[in-house]
């Protein structure tokens, strides 16, 4: 099954780039290698005979004498395409209908090898060749890094070569004093490495110190080669899009404004710049910052834990939150939807003690980790995990914040020296907010809690109603505006500026996919900031209904001998890690199993169990 999966990926790649290598064939290229001939044509003198203005095009008849033979020509620009970019169209066709109907003269290019060949205006259009560039080039990256991903896909985990082998089978019995013979370490190696043991620790003989950077218990943030690598990122960037800012000029002259939207790419090359300034400045302010661990490597079931050292900082007030992270990296989707996500399977975080050193600060921190969750994967294939930990702090002039891949395995072990406890600290913070919590809704104080911006409350006597307001869901409606906006677009676009003559059936077809997603995603965006929940609860009964704007789309009466309980029910999270927010529905559960939501858009589930429990106590009548 993943080989056909890698093949159908292949496939869909090359198709892909195949798409955007002949939108380029057909646009592009030709478009350049005319307007370079041109430059070398000829003028001469001639008259319009017909003008006519198909969609997003101008086709013009004229005629023109070269050494006393009247020629008749139909090509009218350079670019053998239709496009409605900018008003160059509008512009042409006026202009050559007022030649036509005054009888003026035109100036027509031909080539003089070929004096039948013929164009009226010879200039390139700049902001029509950036546009259709970048169109296909998006197309062919986008195919070249799924066909290549289709490609990696089908190769086995790699195995460490004899080479390498020897040195790991040499450090092996330098550190441990083993009589075992080659043979059998290579063995023993790949069966490591291999997908056929897949619950073999990676401690084991402790392979995991063949990783460099994790030789000595002095590990390094990647903060270093991030720099270096934003800088190239940047540098190549701005290559690409500076020159848009050239061609920018001629185009706003011929009152193509819709060229503005091309400074999005120069303004992005200022964004990344600046960003590897600051990353510059962070570099230079702190250096290099070693995590020094305890225990080392650190201990699924026990601590991972440790001391940074800061030198030339002095700054004792500052809040210093170390999070950790138990990452799963993994490729996921297929065809121009392929690429390397990551879940984050677990997380905690919390602020690091501070002590002062005599050449700068000492941070300190432990965590418990729980004794379920996988080992840092040493050799990474296509999924792997991994152990992040990241410093941050607000400081004044430059911030820090550094990232560090650690070494974590199931040893066990405990901290010896760290008893600053970040595990404990944040269980008591979450402990403190679910009595917080819990008060404020059982006073009935609704508007004390999270629940202030999604709910309305209003208590009349026996009756208790529940009011979930439009606009609720903010980030979702974002999202569906974006993919609504940009999917749109992109159909839109396909078929308008590629849609003519043999293109529209290719360019109709490929727009589908692009459709759909603008088609559903426009539904969302109608449906999700404008529904809204109301629900009444008295003793013995619930009535809830739903509206979109002012329209009823769903009614419900339900009395208290129909229902068989509330539950709650998860219907998405945002974020990851520490960052991480559930989001639940309280639904009422019929006897005959049919559930209606009676409170929705609730963020954590201590939040949404003391609200259901709430709800539940006034339909039983309690006070």
């Amino acid at each position: 099954m993943r080989s056909i999966n890698a093949i159908f990926t292949l496939l869909f790649g090359l198709a892909f780039a195949g798409g955007g290598l002949y939108f380029l064939g057909q646009t592009t290229v030709p478009m350049v290698q005319d307007w370079v001939a041109m430059q070398q044509w000829q003028s001469a003198s001639g008259i319009v005979l017909n003008v006519e203005r198909p969609d997003n095009g101008v086709e013009a008849e004229y005629e023109y004498q070269v050494d006393q033979t009247t020629y008749r020509g139909k090509r009218v620009y350079v670019a053998q395409f239709s496009d409605n970019i900018g008003r160059y169209q509008e512009q042409l066709q006026h202009r050559l209908e007022s030649s036509q109907s005054a009888q003026n003269s035109i100036t027509v290019w031909f080539d003089p090898a070929n004096p039948s060949q013929s164009v009226i205006d010879r200039d390139m259009r700049w902001g029509l060749l950036v546009f259709v560039t970048i169109f296909c080039s998006v197309f062919i990256l986008i195919g070249s890094v799924v066909a290549y991903a289709g490609l990696r896909s089908t190769r086995k985990n790699p195995q460490p070569s004899l080479r390498q082998l020897k040195q790991q089978w040499q450090h092996h019995s330098a550190e441990t004093g083993s009589s075992m013979e080659f043979k059998e370490f290579v063995q023993q190696r790949r069966d490591l490495v291999s997908d056929n043991n897949p619950h073999t620790s990676a401690n084991d003989h402790q392979y995991w110190q063949h990783k460099k950077e994790w030789r000595n218990n002095e590990i390094r943030s990647n903060a270093n080669t991030q720099m270096i690598a934003m800088w190239v990122f940047a540098g190549l960037w701005n290559a690409l899009t500076l020159p848009l800012i050239f061609v920018l000029p001629q185009e706003l002259a011929k009152s193509n404004y819709g060229a503005l939207a091309g400074l999005l790419f120069p303004l992005a090359g200022i964004f990344l710049t600046v960003k590897a300034v600051n990353l510059t400045r962070e570099w230079k302010r702190f250096g290099v910052i070693k995590l020094v661990m305890d225990p080392f490597p650190g201990s699924i079931g026990g601590h991972v834990g440790g001391h940074l050292y800061i030198e030339n900082l002095h700054q004792l007030d500052a809040i210093y939150k170390v999070e950790l992270e138990c990452v799963h990296s993994y490729v996921s989707g297929s065809g121009d939807n392929r690429r390397r996500r990551e879940t984050i399977k677990w997380a905690e975080a919390g602020t690091a003690g501070v002590s002062p050193q005599s050449n700068g600060i000492r941070l300190s921190f432990r965590f418990d980790v729980p004794d379920n969750l996988p080992e840092a994967d040493v050799t990474r294939s296509e999924a792997y995990n991994f152990w992040r930990l990241n410093l941050r702090a607000n400081l004044p002039g430059v911030d820090l914040k550094r990232q560090y891949n650690i070494p974590v395995f199931k040893t066990g072990k405990v901290s010896s020296t760290v008893f600053h406890d970040l595990s404990a600290q944040m269980q008591q913070k979450r402990e403190d907010q679910a009595q917080q919590i819990e008060a404020a809704i059982n006073r009935g104080d609704l508007d004390d809690t999270a629940l202030a911006p999604v709910l309305r409350y209003i208590n009349n006597g026996d009756q208790h109603e529940f009011y979930f307001p439009m606009f609720r869901g903010k980030i979702l409606t974002l999202f569906a505006f974006v993919f609504a906006a940009g999917f749109g677009f992109a159909t839109y676009s396909i078929n308008t500026q590629f849609g003519d003559g043999a293109f529209s059936i290719f360019t109709g077809v490929f727009s589908i996919p692009f459709a759909i997603v603008a088609l559903i995603a426009t539904i969302a965006l109608i449906y999700v900031p404008l529904n809204n929940l109301r629900t009444r609860i008295r003793p013995g009964e619930i009535a809830v209904s739903r509206r979109l704007f002012i329209v009823p789309i769903g009614k419900h009466h339900i009395r208290s001998d129909e229902l068989k309980e509330l539950e709650l029910y998860r219907s998405g999270s945002t974020g990851q890690g520490v960052k991480k927010i559930e989001h639940f529905n309280i639904r009422a559960v019929k006897h005959d199993n049919n559930k209606i939501t009676i409170a929705e858009s609730i963020n954590g589930r201590d939040l949404a169990e003391q609200l259901k429990h709430y709800m539940d106590m006034r339909i039983k009548g309690a006070a």
